[in-house]
């Protein structure tokens, strides 16, 4: 996993330029005849090659096209993208209150959002969490990272998130491990509320799917950590220290994949809501 915001634009930088240069010698060009190609300066040509300065969108189409390779623009262009915003630490974020952990924009990704895939391992996703279980993690992380105690204001949102991706037409398919639904971060009969909260949503809401993994089930699919597809355009990651933003259309496909083979092993209705009631016979 990447260690730091400088260190994944360094990784992004340098991944880029070596892409951008296996294009030129697939197209038979010298780093200076593409240079005159596209009216750039050698030595800044080599500079991107080797990772060192990111180059400008304009500069991506002009390359793409010196090298007859235009079908590799929006890959290129989405990989420019991530080399700047696929890192976001959360203690820089929470440095202003917890509103920040949920990230600036966070709002308008889900308004523009019409699909919602979502694979958590240890965690029930914030969008069918009762305002006590968001109100019980955030806790956490407010004192693990000593941030400002806005925890009411960052709960509010998170509930007003929940109102808006789950509203129709909007859809969202969900799968879990049954580790979430069992994991407790708060008293018993809070819990038990949450997983009841979770068969009313599952019961009112046709444009909600959930299905859940038995522990016991064989895997054949493994996620390291638990991830987000909001439509085909993004890729949330959230690790103890930043949340990660997948936008290279190549590897939001992989993600695509993974989803697909997660749900193919999951309980599917009134088994996944047998599962959730066994949880709650078990507290």
């Amino acid at each position: 996993m990447r260690s730091s915001p400088v260190s994944a634009a360094d990784e992004g930088r340098r991944a880029l330029g070596a892409r951008l240069r296996q294009l030129r010698k697939s197209a038979g060009l010298t780093g200076r005849a593409l240079a005159a190609g596209i009216g750039v300066h050698f030595t800044w040509l080599s500079r991107i090659e080797n990772g060192h300065v990111s180059p400008a969108e304009r500069n991506i189409a002009d390359w793409c096209a010196a090298c007859q390779a235009e079908n590799q623009v929006p890959d290129l262009l989405a990989t420019l993208r991530e080399v700047e915003d696929a890192y976001a630490e959360w203690q820089q974020r929470v440095r202003a209150g917890l509103r920040r952990a949920g990230g600036p924009r966070s709002v308008s990704i889900y308004e523009g959002t019409t699909l919602f895939r979502i694979h958590e391992l240890n965690v029930i996703p914030g969008i069918l969490q009762t305002a006590d279980y968001t109100r019980s993690v955030l806790s956490f992380w407010r004192e693990f990272f000593d941030a400002p105690d806005d925890l009411e204001q960052a709960v509010e949102l998170r509930q007003r998130r929940a109102v808006l991706a789950l509203s129709a037409p909007r859809r969202v398919v969900v799968v879990l491990s049954e580790t979430a639904i069992r994991t407790r971060y708060n008293p018993e009969q809070q819990h038990e509320a949450q997983l009841v909260h979770l068969l009313s949503l599952v019961q009112q809401r046709p444009n909600l799917s959930l299905s859940v993994i038995p522990l016991a089930t064989r895997t054949y699919g493994i996620a390291s950590v638990g991830f987000w597809l909001f439509d085909s355009r993004a890729v949330l990651l959230e690790t103890p220290t930043a949340e990660i933003r997948v936008t290279r259309p190549s590897e939001i496909r992989l993600y695509e994949k993974l989803f697909t083979r997660l749900q193919e092993q999951a309980a599917q209705g009134r088994d996944a809501r047998r599962l959730i009631t066994k949880a709650m016979d078990e507290l």
